[in-house]
């Protein structure tokens, strides 16, 4: 969906140097002495005020959609002055997401005061290196649930937060392989619009008692070219680690909570792609997910979003050859030769070596009745413990050469796929060929919904068969020469630890060895080759 666009700045001559207007267009949070966030219409009344002042970069508002109650979801980007000088390589597609949580609002603050640098000239290399595009409030009608009671125990703002989920109860940071929400499918189609190499998800994390303002995490997910993923881990994140202390005097460190357990460990929280952030990384792209740590006062929270915003673009806009360099290497070895590529399953986190965590104490403050707000107090220690901030998957398979194929596939099955971008073709003709059969042996039903869903997932056990099989016209075919076969696998291999298979799409189509002798049967097989197949283009 191409994004709508409301309001546009008028391109004026760019001054000499940054100029800053003489009265300071605020925020809902700073006119409040940071004591309440922003509602939906004061973001809108800000965004109107910057664009109508804007000096020499274009800020445009538009929508990429609405949400469950029927609100807009805004789309900012930020266009460079005319003449600006562009990298050889192209700009730096960045997208930052904000408010995927509504009682998490540290990042549509820090999204706002940025925009407002932006229109008063600051932050010119970042401007021209960068085609910079902003979600300031992706769960838009849980942010308008602002309520004292929605997690009390965070340090501010008094005035109260959002709510967690969307309209229909949704977590929309567990949604990203089920696609139940319109606010998911709406940011899939700008996904697919903008095709970012930088992805930031900006959140606030409670937890334990650590000593950082801030903590961060590349994709985790097991599956992610493995070369995005040591760019991240080596050299991005810990150049920015290093910017936020020397430049902002800020604390950021791996996103972890202390284990019960002893030894203590820091451990990092999910490899599965349901996480936006984890998702995305199966895309080819770079991502990073923002935690403002909680009990810090909301200023900082909201400052240290900023700054860690600022420096992780800049990061990114300093290496803009290599980054577009790798993403395009990892575009290529999907099209080209997925089977090199291995799917992991089996996911463990790794042991992780012994270093230096910073430990802080809490204060717990009553607040009326029932609840009490958290502080994190100055003192901080330092504690060596094992840092498990990565996983590994301890079975795994090559990636099909010809692709993956659906029995009689439900309108929905592929209504999903190609919510994806995932390239789907039916067969017009009948087909015999050989394909790997998977064989369901047993399988669990998670006791109750995970947090926002509402179906129970399930985990399959068994083992591929050889076979020779007979399609009938009709069946789905899914090449695995594709730039998003890691996304396709991760949806389609029944062992998949967060795939179709897990949030029950082929739940109907699945019997077990037990019920159907002399084997069970799983809608999806794997193709060794589609050499002689016929499909609808």
């Amino acid at each position: 969906m191409r994004p709508l666009f409301l309001a546009t700045a008028a391109v004026l001559a760019a001054p000499l140097v940054p100029q800053r207007a003489t009265e300071i267009i605020t925020t809902a949070a700073e006119s409040s002495g940071f004591t309440r966030t922003s509602t939906l219409a004061d973001v809108r009344s800000f965004l109107d005020r910057i664009v109508a002042r804007s000096g020499a970069a274009k800020i445009e508002v538009g929508t990429f959609g609405q949400s469950q109650e029927g609100r807009d979801l805004l789309h900012v980007r930020v266009i460079p002055p005319e003449g600006t000088t562009r990298p050889a390589d192209g700009p730096l597609r960045v997208l930052i997401v904000a408010d995927i949580h509504g009682g998490e609002v540290c990042g549509k603050e820090a999204v706002q005061m940025l925009l407002r640098e932006i229109a008063d000239g600051e932050h010119r290399d970042l401007v021209a290196a960068c085609d910079l595009h902003f979600v300031p409030i992706y769960n838009v009608d849980g942010n308008e649930k602002i309520d004292t009671a929605n997690r009390p125990n965070v340090n501010g703002p008094v005035g109260g937060l959002g709510a967690r989920e969307n309209a229909q109860g949704l977590d929309l940071n567990r949604d990203c392989v089920k696609t139940e929400s319109p606010e998911f499918r709406a940011l899939l189609g700008l996904m697919d619009e903008l095709d970012p190499h930088v992805l930031m998800d900006l959140h606030t994390t409670n937890g334990s008692p650590h000593g950082y303002h801030l903590t961060y995490a590349p994709p985790l997910s097991t599956n992610v070219d493995e070369r995005l993923d040591d760019y991240l881990r080596s050299e991005l994140l810990p150049s920015v680690r290093n910017a936020m202390a020397d430049r902002h005097g800020y604390r950021v460190f791996d996103y972890g909570n202390f284990s019960r357990s002893e030894p203590r460990a820091y451990a990092t929280f999910d490899h599965r792609p349901r996480f936006l952030t984890n998702y995305y990384g199966l895309r080819n792209r770079f991502a990073v997910l923002s935690e403002a740590y909680a009990y810090e006062p909301f200023e900082t929270r909201v400052r240290v979003t900023r700054a860690f915003v600022l420096e992780t673009v800049r990061g990114f806009a300093a290496d803009l050859p290599r980054v577009v360099e790798l993403c395009a290497a990892a575009d290529e070895l999907c099209v080209e030769d997925p089977e090199q590529i291995r799917f992991g399953w089996d996911t463990t986190l790794v042991d992780g070596d012994e270093t230096e965590i910073v430990v802080g104490v809490w204060d717990q403050v009553p607040v009326g009745e029932r609840s009490q707000r958290t502080l994190r107090r100055s003192e901080l220690a330092r504690e060596k413990m094992r840092l498990q901030n990565a996983f590994v998957s301890r079975a795994g398979h090559a990636l099909p050469r010809g692709g993956w194929t659906i029995r009689s596939p439900e309108p929905g099955t592929l209504t999903i796929l190609r919510a994806h971008g995932i390239q789907v073709h039916e067969t017009t003709v009948a087909f015999a060929g050989d394909v790997e059969l998977f064989v369901p042996e047993s399988g669990d039903k998670a006791p109750r919904a995970p947090w926002g869903a509402k179906t129970r997932t399930i985990e399959l056990r068994g083992r591929f068969v050889p076979e020779e099989d007979f399609l009938q016209p009709g069946t789905a075919f899914v090449p695995s020469h594709q730039r998003l076969a890691r996304v396709a696998a991760q949806l389609l291999e029944p062992l998949s630890e967060d795939g179709l298979t897990t949030w029950g799409v082929f739940e109907s189509a699945t019997t077990f060895a037990k019920d159907a002798p002399p084997y069970g049967r799983h809608p999806v097989r794997r193709m060794p080759s589609a050499d002689g197949m016929v499909f609808v283009r």
